[in-house]
């Protein structure tokens, strides 16, 4: 007859099996590089002790385990620049997802909420999501927050990006269901690499 510390052990074990990846990587590790030419600066959430600042020219990174989802906010140095969540975000998870055994790595540049900063990440030595232009130089920005972001009015709209922001859709989110800026398991190699600028490597459709 089995203990029930003994049985206690065993549901604990296969608790872990079934909630532990069962195959590939169980890491990732997301790098970004400054290539903007000004210093830029980081929100993570969660917020676990990142790099808060990344001085032009230069790069930082950091791991995410199998389970992990959130977000970067980025955002130019400057004068009166804050953070209202307006921002280019680098966006990612690592969890489970339903119908698929392995761990699955998503990842995309938003512009949903903003634009900041123009972003591309690559992985296998391509683009595979985001948009390296810079939109300011495109389009006079209708609803500029005054702290370093072009706040956009389609946050919440379906179906369509506005003038501002049309040139990077599909290749950024620049509305909620922009769905084709999404790279969901596209990046298997366990890193990423997210470029800040317009000199970074363009996204194949842009």
């Amino acid at each position: 007859m089995f203990s029930l510390f003994t049985v206690a052990t065993l549901l604990c074990s296969v608790a872990s099996i079934l909630a532990a990846p069962q195959a590939g990587t169980r890491q990732f590790t997301i790098k970004i590089v400054n290539q903007l030419g000004e210093d830029v600066q980081l929100k993570h959430d969660p917020d676990r002790g990142q790099a808060k600042f990344l001085k032009t020219g230069s790069t930082t990174q950091f791991a995410v385990p199998y389970g992990w989802h959130g977000n970067v906010a980025l955002l130019q140095s400057g004068a009166g620049h804050a953070f209202l969540g307006d921002e280019s975000l680098i966006e990612g998870s690592f969890v489970p997802q339903a119908g698929i055994p392995v761990p699955m790595f998503d990842i995309d540049v938003s512009y949903v909420t903003g634009f900041s900063v123009p972003v591309t990440c690559s992985c296998e030595n391509r683009v595979v999501t985001g948009c390296s232009q810079n939109l300011y130089s495109l389009h006079n920005c209708p609803n500029n927050n005054g702290k370093g972001s072009c706040k956009n009015p389609n946050r919440d709209t379906m179906g369509g990006a506005t003038d501002f922001f049309k040139p990077c859709q599909h290749m950024a989110y620049t509305y909620p269901d922009d769905h084709a800026a999404n790279a969901n398991g596209l990046c298997k190699s366990g890193a990423v690499t997210c470029c800040i600028g317009t000199s970074c490597a363009p996204h194949p459709t842009q």
